[in-house]
């Protein structure tokens, strides 16, 4: 038995939806990760810098950590929803910003590499 990993886009049930309405599938062709990072930006921060040293500029995929009240639950940024939040990418960096001082805001940046085996 593998082990599958899906995330959905905003307002759909990963559970339920179909592929069309996922943001990443490991069911899918896509490209390696080379890394997850695990970062945040805290109080009167405004912004946090990951360092990947690819020397060449990756996709990337940001996503804040939120709570409902009740749950965790992760969203991925930017979306129309938290514009607030910003990034952006460089052949070594990658600087996550939001517009607004305050509290602690956990992210998690998926790096994903050209190579098929990083």
């Amino acid at each position: 038995m593998s082990i599958v990993l899906k995330i959905s886009k905003p307002t759909y049930d990963v559970l339920t939806t179909g592929n069309a309405n996922l943001a990443f599938s490991s069911e899918l062709a896509t490209h390696s990760i080379y890394n997850i990072v695990q970062t945040s930006i805290a109080n009167s921060d405004i912004s946090t810098t990951i360092t990947h040293s690819l020397d060449y500029v990756p996709k990337v995929w940001i996503f804040i950590k939120l709570n409902d009240g009740t749950n965790d639950y992760l969203t991925r940024i930017p979306s129309d929803v938290l514009n607030e939040y910003d990034y952006y990418i460089t052949s070594t960096t990658i600087v996550i910003s939001r517009y607004y001082n305050g509290g602690t805001d956990n992210f998690y940046a998926i790096i994903f590499t050209r190579s098929p085996n990083p």
